[in-house]
């Protein structure tokens, strides 16, 4: 005859119910690294793509207006926005920093001579446009008339220029990217 021990019993069945109780937690804390590693490297990865795109986009921008006195810089010294001026189509591209995003603003010159521009961000500042032989417009909105629009996220943009060499620094986060562009046309 075979004796069972109720004692043993009891001892092993909580040992199963220790180790199932040790493994959940293990597992339970490994998926939780897991996913605040992906978390961190998609953050990363979002933050690289975000300078990446902000350098490649200024990049395009000023090789497309690299003629014959097309870019201008306000102040050419730590300047925070870029113009870019096309005498043919009479229209001026303005590229700034606003609420932590690269703005491009395009306008007719007209508008661009007319406009205000704030002295800390280069951004244009909001006035009325009003359509051509309407005395009152009520729907016209002067915060939505200015602001450009938005091509990434950047939080800074500065801008120095030495002889034909302009070199942009963008901010993103607390990572600084630098372009360097050989300018064939001097800018003013």
């Amino acid at each position: 005859m075979i004796r069972i021990k109720r004692g043993s019993h009891t001892i092993s069945g909580v040992f199963v119910f220790l180790l199932l109780g040790i493994f959940a937690v293990c597992s339970t804390v490994m998926v939780l690294l897991g996913a605040q590693a992906y978390k961190g490297g998609a953050d990363r990865t979002e933050t690289h793509n975000a300078e990446r795109i902000a350098a490649a986009y200024m990049r395009n921008k000023v090789r497309e207006a690299d003629g014959q006195d097309m870019i201008r810089l306000e102040g050419l010294e730590g300047a925070h926005s870029l113009q870019i001026v096309n005498d043919e189509e009479d229209s001026v591209t303005l590229l700034f920093v606003r609420d932590g995003m690269l703005c491009e603003w395009y306008t007719l010159r007209e508008l661009f001579d007319e406009a205000t521009f704030d002295p800390v961000t280069g951004a244009p500042l909001p006035m009325a446009v009003y359509s051509e032989g309407v005395e009152d417009d009520d729907d016209a909105d002067p915060e939505e008339t200015l602001h450009g629009d938005t091509v990434c996220a950047l939080n800074e943009m500065t801008f120095s220029l030495s002889g034909r060499l302009l070199t942009i620094h963008l901010r993103n986060g607390q990572e600084w990217t630098t372009v360097d562009f050989a300018l064939k046309s001097a800018p003013h």
